[in-house]
């Protein structure tokens, strides 16, 4: 038994050997054979073209040599002389040259028969005949000077044509064409055809033999991971991610998404080398309070997603929180660095009621910005059951498809000098076209989506556009809005460094509107990220100043060019003393500290003309102009 089965390997290993080897060796029979037969038919090519290229040349010099050098004006008027040498070219041809004749080019750059060899009354030219080109290779013999040859494709009874240029003062004068047959190509395609037959067949049964020897050696490969496997941190990659979701029930599985906080800092501190250890070690502390029959997969650079296997003895938030405890326990050593590591993690539980799994990754994601927007090293889970939370899952599908449907809009409300209406810039608004064409505006879509992705995409759509149309409008400046958490925000701030860190001359055509819906209590962090976008060029506006959490100290600290007093101080100025004197203090402080004003929402004459008497730098509302989706041209 034990000799049989040793036997058995061994035969086994010597087909293994066997098979592939002889595979092999038919194959290069085969390309062997291609070769040798291209190499003959090209060495028919050369031989056949050169040679009647050269007996057409010897004919045309001795043409000229007796007719002189205008031996074509010469043919053209005498029939008696196009008799002569088409008899004489007609020497030349043999049964492989088909076709054999002269032509020229009238004055309207037209080709047309001079001499035709050609002897059958169905197919032979008449003088003067207009001749259409099928190929290029009559104006490139004219551009060139050169003989052209070019393969038939299309006729089933020629094999190559050739265009030999006359040519007399370095001028072509006139073009002869041969067109050969494939009579000499046929004789060696016969000959040949039954070994390469014989050659294919055999490649095509070894081929078999090999597919059949090494299906069970395939379906090994095919059961290994490795194509799976991310090499760096040896857990799943997100190829794996797409093979399992066809066949996994997701309800059988909680799904978490994490995030390496401020990750980026450790490999612009310390270098790539220490950032992939700090993965590595952080994957390898995940890894502990994780069972295998969950699914660990790295998602992206430093994100990592997670398939919790559903039982009754899994609690979701105590191992949520094990995981992110685990990596902010210690500092990471590397390199002799200690490094200080922490996850921020957002939790879809049942990521089955999700339309697809791409809207439940979607949740996952939108509860991760909002971990990381919350100050980082925290969790964040999505709850279904919670209306507010299932619209706004809805709101950020519906805004992703807009994306992607090429639904999402911008519009240009033009910004006045309040001294002669003249326009100083517009404002870019957002709107969305839902499904059924009805405009939606961000006040209803914006909210849902903000600290997700689909809101960053959004960001790098609205900035993108805004350069297109910079371009196009040379002498014009846009006002783009953002709120004051986008300055936070690594992916936001980087979309912006992306797009206009090159472009100066734009850059300094944009201004920031920031829109401020919390207090500030870091100041420090905001100066610094202002002072970036201003090193770009841009301009910095404070929006709805007035309202919310808008005050003075902002115009002391930020750094604000423009301030843009908010609508409810502007509303019924006319006749509102108390506003009127607010939005006076506001104008004159301005002045003071060299910040220009626009007042908005300016909505009737009465509100304009008093905006006008307080001194406002500038105004904005639908009595002067109302947003339109293109910006006019002069």
């Amino acid at each position: 038994m034990i000799v049989s089965t040793l036997l058995a390997k061994k035969n086994s290993i010597l087909l293994f050997l066997f098979l592939p080897l002889m595979t092999l060796f038919m194959f290069i029979l085969y390309y062997k054979y291609t070769v040798t037969t291209k190499q003959v038919f090209e060495v028919l090519y050369e031989q056949v073209i050169s040679e009647k290229e050269y007996l057409v040349k010897n004919l045309i010099d001795s043409v000229i040599e007796r007719e002189g050098e205008d031996f074509v004006h010469r043919l053209r008027t005498s029939e008696t002389l196009r008799s002569q040498y088409e008899d004489e070219m007609s020497l030349i041809r043999t049964k492989d040259l088909t076709y054999l004749y002269m032509l020229y080019l009238d004055e309207k750059e037209r080709y047309r028969y001079l001499l035709d060899t050609t002897k059958q009354s169905d197919e032979a030219a008449e003088f003067d005949q207009k001749f259409d080109p099928t190929t290029d290779a009559w104006s490139e013999a004219r551009n060139t000077k050169r003989t052209q040859v070019r393969k038939q494709i299309d006729l089933q009874s020629l094999w190559v044509s050739a265009v030999i240029p006359v040519i007399i003062d370095e001028q072509v004068v006139a073009y002869v064409g041969a067109d050969f047959s494939y009579s000499e190509y046929q004789k060696i395609k016969e000959i040949v055809s039954p070994l390469k037959d014989i050659y294919f067949y055999a490649s095509v049964f070894m081929v078999i033999l090999l597919i059949s020897a090494y299906i069970q050696f395939v379906l090994y490969l095919q059961s290994q991971k490795k194509s799976y496997i991310d090499p760096l941190t040896q857990i799943f990659n997100r190829q794996y991610l797409i093979e399992f979701f066809k066949t996994a029930n997701i309800k059988q599985y909680h799904l978490l998404i994490l995030d390496m906080d401020y990750f980026k800092n450790v490999n612009d501190t310390y270098g790539h080398d220490v950032g992939d250890d700090v993965i590595i070690q952080t994957v390898d502390r995940i890894k502990t309070n994780i069972r295998s029959k969950d699914v660990f997969v790295r998602y992206g650079g430093e994100e990592f997603l997670i398939l919790l296997k559903r039982d009754a003895s899994l609690i979701l938030q105590k191992t949520a929180m094990r995981i992110k405890e685990v990596v902010s326990a210690t500092h990471i050593i590397s390199h002799h660095h200690h490094i200080p590591m922490s996850v921020s993690i957002g939790i879809n539980p049942y990521p089955e009621l999700a339309k697809n799994i791409d809207e439940a990754i979607k949740i996952a994601d939108e509860q991760l910005y909002i971990a990381k927007s919350s100050g980082r090293n925290c969790i964040r889970i999505h709850d279904e059951r919670n209306a507010d939370q299932s619209n706004r899952s809805k709101r950020l599908s519906d805004v992703h498809a807009a994306l992607e449907e090429q639904r999402i809009r911008l519009a240009f409300q033009p910004i006045f000098n309040v001294l002669d209406s003249s326009i100083m810039k517009y404002e870019v608004l957002i709107r969305m076209i839902d499904e059924n064409g009805i405009l939606i505006f961000p006040d209803d879509f914006l909210p849902a989506i903000a600290h997700t992705s689909v809101y960053n995409k959004l960001t790098h759509f609205i900035l993108e556009n805004v350069l297109i149309k910079l371009r196009e409008h040379e002498d014009v400046e846009l006002s783009v809005n953002i709120d004051l958490q986008d300055l936070f925000n690594e992916e936001i701030m980087q979309i912006i460094t992306l797009l206009l860190k090159p472009h100066p001359e734009l850059a300094s055509r944009v201004t920031f509107e920031i829109l401020e819906h919390e207090e500030i209590i870091d100041f420090d962090q905001i100066q610094m990220h202002i002072m970036t976008l201003r090193s770009f060029g841009c301009k910095i506006a404070l929006d709805d100043f007035g309202s919310s959490y808008a005050n003075f100290k902002y115009l002391l600290y930020l750094g604000i060019d423009i301030l843009k007093i908010d609508g409810s101080l502007i509303r019924d100025i006319d006749s509102n003393e108390n506003a009127q004197i607010i939005v006076k203090t506001i104008v004159n402080f301005s002045k003071e500290i060299g910040v220009s004003t626009i007042a908005e929402q300016v909505e009737t004459k009465a509100e304009f003309e008093k905006v006008q008497h307080l001194d406002v730098h500038s105004i904005q509302g639908y009595y002067l102009g109302r947003p339109k989706f293109e910006i006019p041209t002069e």
